[in-house]
């Protein structure tokens, strides 16, 4: 069987087909109706001028997930691959994030799933409160807030799953395209959150899923039994299993395993969140 490994940044957006060439301009019957055409090229050429040339708009379902350890763990920064701790910090401040041009509050605790609409820029904004606002009367001016992060939308329309890790007044997004063509109802993903390549084994289906990758599984229930998975990771050369469970799946969900790294010599066993994404 051959094995897909889907990127977690995935559906980049296809770039527009290149617009075909004017037609050379046809001589005109008199000077009026010449007059006309040329005033309505100016017209148009004047709106082409008007139109910002910012970056794509998007506007999606974002599921976000805040991601809650006791203690640091090794996560792989999926754009760069440089892996590095992540440690929760005794300061919590509540982010703020802007949609369809106004700044919105972002009140999510540890381990909990908050679905929220955006719209605007593909690269979404996420900043916190400064506690001495340089313009006070204007409460929701750019100005009053300062840069904590940034998540890189990779679809332009549909249902987003992004997993926050928040350290202090920062945080950092991990996002997968999960509309239901991507991730329908009784599927099941896996997002491999480890330094190096995992194989996991759901209910007999086997997939190798490189760091910073995830993988769309289609269990079968047995007997009205849940999904077995087991995890195994390589260890001098040779497949070591270091997880296994049975998952219970709700009737007609989408469910993701997140599988990470704890950063502890002395526990090498993989932990294992399951979450119900309906």
């Amino acid at each position: 069987m051959a094995v897909i490994l889907l990127p977690v940044f995935a559906n980049a957006q296809t770039p527009p087909a290149p617009q075909p060439a004017a037609s050379a301009p046809q001589p005109a019957a008199s000077g009026a109706p010449a007059q006309g055409a040329a005033a309505a090229a100016n017209q148009n050429k004047k709106e082409d001028e008007e139109k910002p040339s910012g970056e794509e708009h998007v506007s999606v379902t974002l599921k976000i997930y805040r991601w809650s350890f006791a203690n640091s763990i090794s996560m792989p920064d999926f754009g760069t691959g440089i892996i590095s701790s992540r440690r929760t910090a005794a300061d919590d401040t509540n982010l703020w994030y802007k949609s369809d041009g106004k700044w919105r509050e972002l009140n999510i605790a540890p381990r909990q799933m908050k679905t929220i609409k955006y719209e605007g820029p593909k690269n979404m904004r996420f900043a916190k409160r400064k506690e001495n606002p340089p313009n006070p009367d204007k409460p929701e001016a750019d100005e009053n807030f300062s840069s904590a992060g940034l998540l890189n939308i990779p679809i332009s329309s549909g249902d987003l799953f992004a997993l926050m890790l928040k350290t202090g007044s920062n945080a950092r997004f991990y996002p997968m395209n999960i509309s239901p063509q991507q991730l329908p109802r009784n599927k099941f993903a896996v997002m491999n959150m480890t330094r190096q390549s995992v194989a996991f084994n759901i209910n007999g289906q086997t997939s190798i899923i490189g760091p910073g990758k995830s993988f769309i599984f289609s269990p079968k229930k047995k007997d009205g039994e849940g999904i077995t998975c087991q995890i195994a990771k390589r260890i001098k050369g040779k497949w070591v299993a270091c997880y296994k469970n049975i998952i219970s799946l709700p009737d007609d969900s989408r469910t993701m395993l997140l599988v990470y790294d704890p950063a502890n010599k002395s526990s090498p066993r993989y932990n294992v969140q399951v979450l119900n994404l309906r």
